[in-house]
């Protein structure tokens, strides 16, 4: 009676590891799809002005100075309608680099919790199985 108990015991957790390694990629995968959902929202500007700058530097902290918008071939920006599409450019490339780090990150761990989950249902069965 007792090793029925322990037999059904570890089959039910064996199971619950063994769901735990099926539910985890699946979370993984629509946590990746929010964050394409969320990119959609960053459509970027193809003749958006650039950031020019002359070719001084600081050689300790490598910072450009005289560093300002401008258009094709070196002109300043002096519309604020061009200095809003800058900073929108701008602020559209930081919210994509954003995404793909978060993307990263995110399957990074789920790969690591499958691969764990997955390697813990193994030697839990392994171990307990009589």
């Amino acid at each position: 009676m007792k090793n029925d108990k322990k037999k059904n015991r570890v089959r039910v957790n064996t199971w619950l590891f063994a769901l735990l390694t099926i539910v985890i990629p699946i979370l993984t995968l629509i946590g990746a799809q929010k964050l394409y959902m969320y990119n959609k929202n960053f459509v970027g500007i193809s003749d958006a002005p650039a950031l020019c700058y002359d070719e001084t530097k600081d050689e300790n902290f490598h910072i450009r100075e005289n560093a300002y918008p401008c258009i094709t071939d070196g002109v300043p920006v002096t519309s604020n309608n061009e200095n809003v599409i800058f900073l929108y450019n701008q602020a559209n490339l930081i919210g994509t680099v954003h995404f793909r780090e978060m993307l990263v990150v995110l399957f990074v761990v789920g790969a690591i919790a499958t691969l764990a989950s997955f390697i813990v249902t193994i030697i839990y069965w392994n171990h307990n199985r009589s």
